[in-house]
């Protein structure tokens, strides 16, 4: 069998958000001239998810819908599941600020925002969980040594990075990078191609129409805010008064102001052809909200346009792409590789207990309950689904959790002598029952 023992030499990428074009500059902050495309990139979209309202929401909303309360694990093995989800709730990072669930959140943010994160893993003395997990953004790798700061295997496969002691950006920066095993740091980052080795922001296809947007909405309030300052313009064309001899600064203005025109002359102000702001508004957003692949009316938050049957296909269409986060990207690069990482550090502890794990993501939003209910009762039925992946799928729990709480619902409703309408209790079949 043949392998390419070196890594073909990808073409250098080309990012029109990057580009140092006067559409493209401007107020963007960067922190340093010498800057590559790749930091350049991450720089602006982060300036983005700070100042733009809509930058935000859109990462935001991926991030919420994706992640939700958090992706919860099912062990084969209870006891071990039990201790797992103990770990999980506990402050598992390494700065003792996040559980293993809002850990995911900030990793996915970091991944939209930045393009690409990484986790590290740390042992620390600690007799109950030794396990730390350490999140890290891309300026760690040290992209001066090894391969861009990557360290391949003959078939092409990184074995090993080379990572900074300290962020770059901190003011006791250190410059002092140490290699570190694949087997300690994991790399997340949505690959678009082959042989691809670093992630993209996914606010770089969007990033100069939010820019373009942001300024037009600056320029239409500054001439909404020049036509409230001026009431009139007081001119005498047959210079009857001395005083209008002298000409008014017209810069500075205000609210009400009633300016003097020079004797002898007139002011005419320009009027520029401007869009119909509705529409030209409406356009912009539709296209930001189709580069992150957001349905518009959850996008912007306007419902008022859309009925039971738009909004189900469009949510329909925007969880195809969760789906495709979910299971292409977290939990696989990030979920079933920490469960690894945490049964490995059990064997410290002198626990043995080792098994399978899935990973049940958040529930889906709920258009109309009735309905879904309806269609989920009849998709069991029929045989389409089951009972624990409909429940899986309509409330993210998990099913032998929520078969438990009924159990435990029932026995206590019997003994307390409550009958509800939400109870169904079926009545053995006698056998001499005739048909």
């Amino acid at each position: 069998m043949f392998f390419f023992k070196r890594r073909p030499k990808i073409q250098k990428r080309y990012f029109e958000a990057a580009s140092v074009k006067p559409r493209a500059t401007g107020v963007w902050d960067l922190l340093n001239k010498k800057e590559t495309s790749n930091s350049t990139l991450i720089n602006r979209s982060r300036n983005l998810y700070i100042n733009n309202p809509y930058a935000k929401k859109g990462i935001d909303t991926l991030v919420h819908h994706s992640i939700g309360k958090g992706i919860i694990p099912q062990c084969d093995n209870e006891a071990l599941e039990k201790t797992y989800k103990k770990w999980i709730k506990s402050k598992c990072d390494l700065a003792g600020r996040h559980n293993f669930y809002s850990l995911q959140s900030l990793v996915l943010r970091t991944v939209i925002t930045s393009g690409e994160c990484f986790v590290r893993k740390v042992i620390v003395k600690d007799k109950e969980f030794p396990l730390r997990l350490q999140v890290l953004e891309p300026e760690f790798l040290d992209t001066s040594k090894g391969s861009k700061g990557f360290v391949y295997d003959t078939f092409g496969k990184v074995k090993a990075y080379w990572l900074y002691e300290n962020h770059p950006q901190d003011d006791e920066f250190t410059g002092v990078s140490k290699i570190v095993k694949d087997t300690e740091v994991l790399h997340i980052f949505s690959e678009n191609r082959p042989g691809e080795s670093r992630g993209v922001p996914w606010l770089t296809p969007i990033m100069l129409r939010i820019r373009d947007y942001g300024d037009y909405e600056h320029a239409q309030l500054t001439r909404i805010k020049m036509a409230s300052c001026f009431v009139g313009i007081v001119s005498d064309l047959d210079s009857s008064d001395e005083f209008l001899d002298e000409v008014e600064d017209l810069q500075n203005i205000e609210p009400g102001t009633f300016k003097f025109a020079p004797a002898n002359k007139s002011i005419q102000f320009n009027s520029p052809p401007s869009p119909e702001a509705g529409n030209y508004a409406r356009e912009v957003l539709m296209g930001i909200s189709t580069g992150l692949s957001i349905p518009y009316f959850l996008f912007i938050g306007d419902f008022s346009q859309v009925n039971y049957s738009s909004s189900r296909m469009g949510m329909n269409e925007f969880y195809k792409k969760i789906d495709s986060i979910r299971w292409h990207m977290i939990i696989p690069q990030l979920c079933e590789p920490v469960f690894d990482w945490f049964c490995e550090s059990l064997l410290l502890t002198g626990n043995k207990a080792q098994g399978k794990c899935k990973h049940t993501p958040p529930s889906r939003a709920v258009v109309d309950m009735t309905k879904e209910v309806e269609g989920f009762r009849e998709a069991i039925r029929s045989g389409l689904t089951t009972q624990s992946r409909a429940i899986q799928e309509f409330s993210g729990l998990d099913p032998f959790d929520v078969f438990a709480e009924i159990r435990r619902d029932n026995e206590t409703l019997k003994k307390l002598n409550i009958n509800l309408d939400t109870q169904v209790i079926q009545e053995p079949k006698s056998e001499n029952k005739k048909r």
